[in-house]
């Protein structure tokens, strides 16, 4: 696969697809009919411009990087949990490896979007440190039944909580 055929997929996912065009037309339609918008102005509140990706992403990549490492190492964890987990652990564990499970693939899924937040290395550090603090002490919780370290749960939930909110600025 060539350089410029991969940079036409990532447009194309990123922002040409249907789906998002017509995301994008619809809520202009949407702002003109609630009157946000005179009908005679011919600019769209969000525009979709021709942007090449790997230049805005530019000195972040790293976060994809760890944002792939995140992922597989969620398949991994999410099929342990799936074939040995479920059959060995009691039904709290159990929920408890789930929980993890997920919350560790709702923050993979989110950092692959923080190279366009404005603050991207804050954004990243914190999802990153509160996935593995947050999801780590659940982790350890559906393997082992030990609850020592669940009194760090709340402390990775916050960094979580954080990382959104960082999105936000």
């Amino acid at each position: 696969m060539t350089h410029d055929s991969m940079k036409e997929a990532a447009k194309w996912i990123s922002y040409k697809n249907p789906v998002v065009t017509n995301s994008v037309q619809g809520f202009n339609s949407m702002l003109s009919w609630i009157g946000l918008t005179s009908s005679g102005e011919k600019q769209n509140i969000m525009k979709l411009e021709n942007h090449d990706l790997f230049k805005i992403i530019g000195k972040n990549s790293y976060i994809f990087k760890m944002a792939g490492l995140l992922g597989a190492s969620a398949v991994i964890l999410g099929a342990y949990g799936a074939h040995v987990v479920a059959h060995k652990a009691n039904p709290e564990e159990a929920k408890n490896f789930d929980t993890a499970n997920r919350y560790h693939f709702f923050h993979t899924f989110a950092l692959f979007g923080v190279p366009f937040c404005r603050f991207p290395r804050i954004t990243a550090a914190l999802l990153i440190s509160g996935t593995f603090i947050f999801c780590g002490t659940c982790y350890y919780n559906g393997l082992t039944a030990d609850k020592t370290y669940n009194k760090f749960t709340p402390t990775g939930g916050m960094l979580l909580i954080a990382a959104w909110l960082s999105m936000a600025l």
